[in-house]
This record gives structure tokens, C-alpha cells and sequence, in this order.
């Protein structure tokens, strides 16, 4: 899983980017 991460961010940093932001969105929206 963090091998396929790793080459995510490697590949595709907006990508990257996209996903931790909806991550965090998340979190968030747990944390309510």
C-alpha cells in the first residue's frame, strides 16, 4: 500500500494532493 503510494507521488503530485485533502476531509468529518 505504501509502495503504490509512494509511486503515486512520485508520479502524480496533484494527484497526491487531491487525495490527502479528501483524507483530511474526512478526518475532519469523523471527528464531528
Amino acid at each position: 500500500m505504501l509502495e503504490w503510494l509512494k509511486s503515486q507521488i512520485v508520479r502524480r503530485k496533484p494527484y497526491f494532493r487531491d487525495l490527502l485533502d479528501h483524507m483530511l476531509r474526512v478526518l475532519i468529518s469523523t471527528e464531528k
